[in-house]
């Protein structure tokens, strides 16, 4: 574990963003100004993670592109895909979102399918298997495009990526042409201010981005302002009690900053890497009964929140022959979390992936992409506030993900028909030591350059996060026989009487008729 701490510090601490530069100007992509044959040709990556014609692709891809998410007018990344079709989301407080492509959320509210990706490096969130809005934020104008696959990406992108896949790719520091800043303000007290830019000098080329947000509330009413709270009495009129809500919980302070630099080692080989940071800050209420007791009264907690996310990859890229290129990528997600269950815990997840991918040209007519890739995950789970019912059997705890892929692309009759094959094994060890197999097969035909036909099979698996394969939940207690019987239910059945007995004489009824009233009411 301590070589696994000091790797990760070792790789963070060149990522310490030391100067903003630039962004670009208005040369950027707009498919809305493109006719349908040149939105055919636009490159993308996310199918097979390397470029190919979109009119190729035998997958339902949507692009949203810097133009686009300008023109939308949207203040954050939840609002510019909602401009997708088929993924939908709500927007459950100023800071989470609860959403999913193409299916409902599942009852227990765990969202693991849709895959997100920045710059390539995924950014699911451990406990759970899904994603964490609350613990992300990018500014808008530094994204470049985003590419959303809306269907199965499991035979290149593995486990969680059942109903779709968002890869976010930011800008590359060559398209940075000046100095962007941008600030944002409303009502009540919402300020936002970013800065972007970047350079090239020689074979470096250099980027980076800040964004400070602040959001003070909805207001707090007048009436919990103080540190006492008038509220109406069970038994009529008013009465005084203390207030245990005076902090404004719904104030958030975020920061987000990102480098990156790249470095053209040759003309057919690049070393890129990509740092991002999130820090959050915010005060949570969570309460939780105490389960020991019949008259339960709950335990309030005031929680201080510090929430960060650091994504961070270095890539190598390189051309070994006209037929063979090869990427080879280290990355890691860190994501430190609250939780509320159990009155709250604190969460710190962290991954190491390694990928390797090889893509082969089989002559003119046939593209073979085989891979794998290793992945080390840490989980760390403390400062339970309520650990008498909420345990985990293994708080700490190190797992591998290990994946196999190959994906063979054939180009038919001149191009007008693509088939896609594949397939990838997939081993977990949070969930056990099976290989499964997520297998892939898709065509595209294309008559003319305005019209494509396609369609597939494919399948994917959704692996469950650590709060379903590692938790002891505990439920509350049933009240002994004699506690019950003997003391808890006269005192309850005399409180029923009474609340009738009164009812009844309140609405004119004379004793007798609201004694027989209680008692069949209690019976």
């Amino acid at each position: 574990m301590k070589l696994f701490k000091l790797f990760f510090l070792v790789f963070f601490s060149l990522s310490i963003p030391v100067a903003l530069f630039a962004q670009d100007e208005t040369e950027d992509l707009d498919l809305l100004d493109l006719d349908l044959a040149s939105l055919l040709q636009v490159e993308v990556t996310s199918v097979s993670k390397t470029a190919e014609r979109l009119q190729d692709v035998p997958t339902s891809l949507y692009v949203l592109t810097s133009a686009d998410i300008e023109k939308s007018g949207a203040t954050q990344l939840h609002e510019v895909l909602m401009l997708v079709p088929g993924y939908w989301g709500v927007q459950t407080s100023y800071s989470d979102v609860s959403f999913g492509m193409r299916y409902s959320a599942p009852d227990n509210g765990q969202i693991g399918s849709t895959l997100f990706l920045l710059d390539g490096t995924s950014m699911q969130e451990l406990m759970g298997g899904g994603f964490s809005w609350r613990n992300f934020d990018i500014p808008l104008e530094d994204i470049d495009r985003i590419e959303v696959i809306k269907g199965s990406g499991g035979t290149i992108y593995g486990a969680n990526s059942a109903t779709g896949v968002v890869s976010i790719f930011t800008k590359n520091p060559d398209k940075y042409k000046g100095v962007s800043m941008k600030v944002d303000a409303a009502s009540p007290e919402f300020i936002s201010a970013s800065i972007s830019g970047g350079a090239t000098v020689g074979d470096f080329g250099f980027g980076g981005y800040a964004k400070l947000r602040h959001f003070n509330g909805y207001g707090i009413l007048p009436e919990f302002s103080g540190d006492n709270v008038t509220v109406p009495a069970i038994n009529g009129g008013n009465v005084t009690i203390p207030n245990r809500f005076s902090d404004n919980y719904d104030a958030l302070y975020s920061s987000t900053f990102g480098f990156k630099v790249d470095y053209n080692i040759s003309e057919k080989s690049k070393l890129s890497y990509r740092n991002h940071v999130n820090l959050s800050d915010k005060i949570s209420y969570t309460s939780v009964f105490d389960p020991n007791t019949f008259f339960q009264t709950d335990k309030l907690y005031r929680n201080q929140i510090n929430r960060s996310r650091v994504v961070s990859n270095l890539r190598f890229d390189t051309e070994l022959s006209e037929n063979n290129s090869l990427f080879v990528r280290m990355s890691t997600n860190r994501e430190d979390d609250f939780y509320n269950t159990a009155g709250g815990y604190q969460t710190s997840n962290t991954f190491l992936d390694f990928e390797a991918q090889d893509n082969i040209a089989l002559g003119e007519s046939n593209s073979l992409s085989i891979g794998a890739n290793y992945r080390l995950v840490h989980f760390d789970v403390y400062n339970i506030n309520a650990s008498e019912q909420l345990a985990y059997t293994d708080p700490k705890s190190n797992e591998d993900l290990i994946g196999f892929f190959a994906q063979d692309k054939l180009r038919l009759l001149d191009g007008k028909l693509n088939l896609t094959l594949g397939g990838k094994f997939e081993k977990f060890t949070l969930v056990n030591d099976n290989f499964y197999f997520s297998p892939q097969a898709k065509f595209s035909f294309i008559p003319t350059e305005k019209l494509t036909f396609w369609g597939g099979y494919s399948k994917s698996f959704t692996t469950p996060g650590f709060n379903q394969t590692n938790v002891d939940l505990g439920l509350f207690r049933v009240p002994a026989y004699e506690f019950f019987f003997v003391q808890a239910l006269p005192q309850i059945t005399d409180l029923v009487y009474q609340q009738v007995y009164n009812t009844y004489i309140s609405g004119g009824a004379d004793d007798a008729t609201a004694s027989q009233a209680a008692t069949d009411y209690v019976a």
